[in-house]
């Protein structure tokens, strides 16, 4: 049976040497393993939960914490992979051109063909996220536990209520571009425009 240790969004999966062991120690468990992002959970009608999870990195438990009511772990995560993630941050630039829609994350303003979009925070906080991510199939989960930080049936309920508003606004006619894209029972994608 595995146990899942909390990195803030992300878990550390950490596999047990003896699967019999209903109370593991730190011992029992492996201390190599990958820092993975919850993309998608599901509760079963035995009770269990199934997680869909995308692998981050590879990290190593530097030192376990069975004081407390749950076992903590302090982790060391790859440094090569660790340190092109900081430099992906540090390049993001401050603004976002694609097409004829422009963003700017400093001014927090949007413009389309020019002209300043008027957005609800709800709206600006999706299309920042869409372009932060374009080209990549965000599930309902993942928008709606960074947008809300939660993620149930209304949650998801009001993204597809937001997100029709926001295509709305970003594609006036039906000639215009289409930069949201719909996958069905998954999520969205902010499609690349040349």
């Amino acid at each position: 049976m595995p146990v899942l240790m909390i990195i803030s969004r992300n878990l550390f999966p950490c596999a047990q040497r003896d699967a019999s062991a209903e109370e593991p120690e730190p011992d029992d468990l492996y201390n190599v393993g990958s820092v993975v992002m919850i993309l998608r959970m599901i509760k079963m009608n035995d009770g269990q939960v199934k997680l869909l999870v995308q692998g981050l990195s590879r990290a190593q438990v530097e030192e376990f914490d069975n004081n407390g009511p749950i076992l903590l772990a302090r982790i060391r995560v790859t440094q090569r992979r660790l340190a092109m993630i900081q430099s992906d941050e540090n390049q993001e630039s401050s603004v976002f051109i694609n097409g004829q829609l422009k963003i700017d994350y400093t001014a927090g303003c949007t413009y389309l063909n020019g002209t300043e979009l008027h957005l609800t925070p709800i709206e600006y906080k999706l299309l920042c996220l869409l372009s932060r991510n374009v080209g990549k199939v965000l599930t309902h989960t993942y928008i709606t536990q960074q947008i809300w930080g939660s993620s149930l049936e209304n949650d998801i309920a009001s993204l597809r209520v937001f997100m029709a508003t926001l295509r709305k606004k970003l594609e006036v006619s039906q000639n215009d571009i289409q930069y949201i894209q719909t996958h069905i029972g998954i999520g969205y994608r902010m499609l690349k425009i040349e």
